[in-house]
């Protein structure tokens, strides 16, 4: 199992791949692009990383669905959008 590292304080969500040189911000990030991952946390730079608390892990989890939630979302638009587009060509 592969260890992912979140930085709460230095990480990025944007440009973080979970490794230890670039961690991800947040713990709801890490969840959704690995769900099966052992996740290591820290709050600030000089701490070291830790295993989540079971609270801060139930909270990510519903981050990580609201993620789902916008990815589906955002597809279903851009296929609804393609569909027309096409349909306005015929």
């Amino acid at each position: 199992m592969s260890q992912i590292h979140v930085d709460e304080t230095t990480g990025s969500d944007e440009t973080g791949k979970g490794t230890l040189e670039l961690p991800y911000q947040s713990l709801a990030f890490a969840l959704f692009t690995h769900s099966d991952a052992k996740l290591l946390i820290r709050k600030d730079a000089a701490g070291t990383y830790e295993e989540p608390t079971q609270s801060a892990l139930k909270k990510a989890k519903k981050g990580a669905e609201g993620l789902e939630k916008k990815r589906k979302k955002a597809e279903e638009l851009a296929e609804r959008e393609a569909k027309e587009k096409k349909e306005g060509r015929e």
